[in-house]
């Protein structure tokens, strides 16, 4: 069983994002309320390390990130779309 570190309930009840390695790398996952996968948000051969801030009303998730080398962390953002994802 894992313990999820990173979990942001949005305030509008429209469900949560969840940091999880379901796919072997830990990614950002927006799910509804009920459990079901809304976004898949960032996906790749690298890992997201933390959720540093969600801005709900602006729509973005600012993450920590290593997209290149496992020492080098960007601070990132992508859309809670899932569109727009950069660093």
């Amino acid at each position: 069983m894992r313990f999820f570190e990173d979990i942001h309930c949005f305030r509008n009840g429209s469900g949560f994002l969840l940091r999880t390695d379901v796919d072997g790398w830990d990614h950002l996952y927006y799910y509804t309320n009920d459990g079901k996968l809304k976004k898949r948000l960032t996906s790749g051969n690298w890992p997201v390390t933390s959720i540093s801030l969600v801005d709900e009303k602006g729509g973005y998730v600012y993450f920590m990130a290593r997209p290149t080398k496992s020492w080098d962390s960007h601070l990132m953002r992508v859309r809670l779309d899932g569109t727009a994802w950069n660093n």
